[in-house]
């Protein structure tokens, strides 16, 4: 999909545009003068219907833009009229295009090598490739290049002689309750999930061990028709995330595949990074999440949609939330959220990678910019938790609906734009336990709160929960303290799937010539003799540097596709 808006040309040459007809996530419209392109799975609220781009034009031509609280899902609209264009955003941003804009046009695509295809300067953003590297993610709405930006969600923007944007929702808008009771919103969530099968066609449900995927089942199983799911799983032979997947398949006899990854898997990892580069945009660490795209590839073949419960976390248990209870200014909120979100990341206070010296600086001034925008009233728990939603929702999660979409329709199963906005008035402790969604898994499928989550040790289910809690803390600090002695033991969490693990184990030469230093196009931003040292304590297994390599990985192979002129 590709708009482009040429500022000074007079109409009909003002807007160009084309569609890739072949993807299953595009579809596009005419009448008349009037053109309305959807990138994405929007879904009729009322009728739990997918809506297509001739029903959103009668949507638009009937409703205006109110039709935008009749609908639900993950897209981009456009819509051309009158040589304006019109572009809404879906309220999560899990599935926002890209744009760049100068004095004379705007290009809009959901793909950022078709935006840089079209001769416009590459150059990478510095900041955006601190906190990429950093995180393993970016804040806000820029990308890591410069003038390439995302746009917001739940937004209207009008595209004329200026781009403007309003909101029409957010995370913490729309509800006035002062308090809510777990029924209430156990049945509001049944009825989302459960509507999914209003829609046709196989659902398939990635199954683990968790919270998140087991809340969703809970749901499934109140309706008859839950027959319809293929479950799969992915991982390594023995993790608990399989071994308790298969318990719940075979006690409610539901259709599951596991999806190993195994030695081909490991030994095909440098051809799939290469292959999926530009799909993520730049914006994730590809290697890491090369599981997701390789499971897909079979499920395509047995269901018609996924169903992802990505972001349980950031929606239903919101860590930050708790980190701002106790805070007096913004100042503090930020140096509190960024230590948090360097968490396992802490190379920063070990290494000394870049030539810049204020780094830390300014990712600490990036997230207060954004909390800027977010805090009303002093209000910094509901500001910390929009942030946290707005960050991981929109700048990760959105990576891999937008992946997924290529291949399945796409059904967000913890997105609700009722119940999101409801969940502010928890108790921000009992948020972060989880306790809310164990309540909805008790109260649907008690078969299912009767099983330890994967995260615990295996032990015998006869033993009495809080005893079983003990006991983990203890098995989880042992297991951690061997992993720091012994980091080459890979002991896991119990055993999981440790993908950059493999990297540097299999495939040493490939690590060596993407991150060879003369020929790297971010060589500007690095000391080289610390970026060389930090390399070897990498493949040498110092799990701190995991997330760093992974990104810098991917980011080095998405700018020399992309535009190996700035080489």
């Amino acid at each position: 999909m590709k708009i482009v808006y040429h500022r000074n040309s007079p109409p009909p040459n003002r807007i160009e545009y084309t569609l890739n007809s072949d993807e299953p996530d595009q579809s596009m419209c005419k009448s008349g003068s009037k053109v309305v392109m959807i990138y994405g799975y929007p879904y009729n609220k009322r009728q739990s219907k997918w809506l297509d781009s001739e029903q959103i034009l009668s949507m638009l031509e009937k409703n205006g833009e109110s039709f935008v609280h009749e609908i639900d899902g993950v897209y981009t609209i456009i819509y051309i009229s009158n040589d304006i264009v019109n572009i809404y955003t879906d309220r999560y941003g899990l599935y926002n295009a890209f744009y760049y804009e100068d004095g004379n046009s705007v290009i809009i695509s959901d793909s950022i090598s078709e935006i840089t295809n079209s001769g416009v300067p590459v150059e990478y953003d510095k900041l955006g490739v601190y906190e990429y590297l950093s995180y393993g993610y970016k804040i806000g709405l820029r990308t890591t290049l410069k003038n390439i930006n995302q746009f917001d969600s739940g937004s209207i923007y009008t595209l004329d002689q200026k781009i403007k944007n309003r909101k029409y929702w957010s995370f913490n808008s729309t509800a006035t309750l002062r308090s809510i009771s777990k029924e209430k919103i156990r049945q509001l969530f049944n009825q989302h999930i459960l509507q999914v099968y209003d829609f046709k066609g196989r659902i398939s449900l990635p199954l683990s061990g968790g919270l998140d995927s087991r809340m969703i089942l809970s749901s499934l199983m109140l309706d008859n028709r839950y027959k319809n799911i293929h479950a799969y799983t992915y991982g390594i032979k023995k993790t608990n995330d399989i071994n308790i997947a298969r318990i719940f398949a075979q006690k409610y006899k539901i259709d599951h595949t596991i999806h190993e990854l195994n030695e081909s898997y490991i030994q095909d990892i440098p051809i799939m990074t290469d292959k999926e580069i530009l799909s993520f945009n730049g914006l994730v660490p590809v290697p890491l999440f090369l599981h997701m795209k390789y499971s897909l590839n079979h499920e395509e073949k047995v269901a018609d949609t996924i169903m992802w419960g990505l972001n349980g976390d950031e929606i239903w248990r919101c860590p930050l939330g708790s980190l701002a209870e106790r805070v007096n200014d913004i100042d503090e909120l930020t140096g509190q959220i960024f230590n948090y979100m360097k968490t396992s990341k802490n190379y920063l206070e070990t290494y000394t990678p870049f030539k810049d010296t204020k780094v830390v600086e300014q990712l600490k001034s990036s997230i207060k910019a954004e909390l800027n925008d977010l805090v009303v009233n002093s209000n910094y728990i509901d500001a910390a938790n929009e942030f946290g939603f707005r960050t991981f929702a929109g700048n990760w999660s959105s990576s891999f609906f937008k992946m997924s979409g290529k291949i399945m329709k796409v059904f967000p199963a913890y997105f609700n734009s009722e119940i999101i906005p409801m969940l502010r008035h928890i108790n921000s402790d009992e948020r972060s336990k989880g306790t809310w969604q164990k309540y909805i898994i008790s109260k649907n499928t008690p078969y299912l709160a009767s099983k330890l989550l994967s995260t615990y040790m295996p032990i015998i289910s006869s033993v009495p929960l809080f005893i079983k809690s003990k006991m983990n803390r203890l098995y989880l600090k042992v297991i951690n303290n061997a992993n720091k002695l012994f980091p080459k033991l890979n002991l896991g969490n119990p055993p999981r799937h440790n993908y950059t693990d493999w990297l540097p184990e299999y495939h040493y030469e490939y690590l060596k010539k993407v991150l060879e230093y003369d020929n790297m196009v971010t060589k500007d931003l690095f000391d080289r003799e610390e970026l060389e040292i930090m390399f070897e304590k990498y493949c040498n297994g110092d799990r701190e540097l995991v997330q760093f390599f992974g990104s810098l990985i991917s980011l080095e192979l998405f700018l020399k596709q992309i535009a190996p002129k700035i080489l």
